[in-house]
């Protein structure tokens, strides 16, 4: 069987380490990968363990980059095209191929964060317009797709009802995360924690992943303003550059410098690492895959009520808005209390070890067999 796996650019995020895994985990088949190059490390990685990888640049909405596109898909004549994330270009452009030449198509879908509030002025018209245009063309998309793979239970829920889609025709696949990497080790903690400096009697927070601004870094700072001098707080992973710039941002991180560890991207080896130094994972606005690897070590996370269906590690260390009290009570309540600690740290360990990248990947190939039989049979 021979699977395309379409996205935008490689780089740390969600959609290309699910692809990444998916391939390491499978070795009977063959995948493709057809993206644009952008993290070093990790476009080494897809080299390496991927059939063959095609360096197309696909944010470049353009005649020669749909070219590009399409030549390949024509050229390799996949058994099965998997388009990842509906809102992208490359998965409406690789529909729109798999309807002419009847070469089946799997698109998956992300979650939803907190919703911004609507400011009235020509700048938020004009985002107005612009994200009509494109949510006419994640609709388009999202219909013409031989299956919807909903990474989360609320887009399982709006294809449904927004959309009336058939239960066939769509297949709740959660997001995984890699055991093997991701594991619980004192060893590691006690040496890690060593190194950054961290004395015994400090709690250290962890904020992580591809740090952009719907994820509130700036949030995370002020709440360390308000707890006590043993707070640490480790940021680690790439920041977005309007997220550095930021005014506030900047003076935080200035006045919390001494309580603070940034350290820029880093590998999954030395994220684990990160994990194990730590005591708590706090995600107060958004989540993403990194809510798993850090609920493998057994860290429980402090992350929004909405996101519960997307990883269901815990109700109770949930927050149902965006307000710094919730965060530090949450905070205070773990703390405070050895046994329930420990009893959080258990239930994010068990939600762990559901999601497995072995699992998950099983299921994606059996979708895809399931998928190809159905076509030729159609036809």
């Amino acid at each position: 069987m021979k699977i395309i796996h379409i996205f935008p650019v490689v780089k740390f995020g969600g959609a290309p380490i699910v692809v990444l895994n998916l391939i390491k985990e499978d070795q009977e088949n063959i995948h493709i990968v057809v993206s644009k190059k952008e993290d070093e490390v990790l476009s080494k990685e897809f080299e390496i363990h991927s059939d063959k990888f095609y360096d197309i640049d696909t944010l470049n909405i353009s005649v020669i980059s749909m070219w590009k596109i399409i030549k390949v898909l024509n050229f390799e004549k996949p058994d099965i095209i998997h388009a990842h994330t509906s809102t992208q270009f490359t998965s409406w452009l690789a529909v729109k191929f798999s309807n002419k030449t009847n070469i089946p198509i799997v698109v998956d879908l992300h979650g939803i964060g907190w919703q911004e509030k609507k400011k009235l002025n020509p700048i938020a018209i004009t985002k107005l317009i612009i994200k009509k245009i494109f949510y006419l063309v994640e609709k388009s998309t999202i219909i013409n797709a031989n299956m919807l793979v909903p990474t989360t239970e609320l887009w399982n829920k709006k294809l449904h009802n927004d959309y009336n889609f058939e239960e066939n025709k769509v297949f709740l696949n959660s997001l995984g995360v890699d055991l093997d990497i991701f594991n619980k080790n004192e060893s590691i903690r006690k040496s890690k924690r060593n190194e950054l400096l961290i004395k015994q009697d400090e709690c250290v927070i962890i904020f992580f992943g591809f740090i952009r601004k719907p994820k509130r870094l700036d949030l995370v700072l002020d709440t360390l303003t308000r707890l006590p001098e043993n707070y640490k707080l480790i940021i680690a992973g790439p920041i977005e550059k309007n997220v550095l710039n930021d005014t506030l941002i900047l003076k935080l991180l200035n006045n919390l410098k001494n309580r603070i560890i940034v350290t820029g991207k880093v590998s999954q080896t030395e994220l684990n690492q990160l994990l194990n130094a730590a005591d708590i994972a706090l995600w107060p606005a958004n989540v993403s895959i990194g809510i798993l690897q850090s609920s493998a070590i057994g860290l429980p996370s402090i992350y929004p009520d909405w996101a519960y269906n997307f990883s269901p590690i815990s109700r109770e260390t949930t927050i149902a808005e965006l307000k710094i009290k919730l965060i530090i009570n949450k905070i205070n309540q773990l703390f405070s209390s050895p046994d329930y600690y420990d009893s959080e740290s258990i239930k994010a360990i068990k939600c762990a070890n559901t999601r497995s990248y072995a699992i998950k990947s099983n299921e994606l190939i059996k979708l895809y067999k399931k998928i190809i039989y159905e076509n030729k049979t159609y036809i």
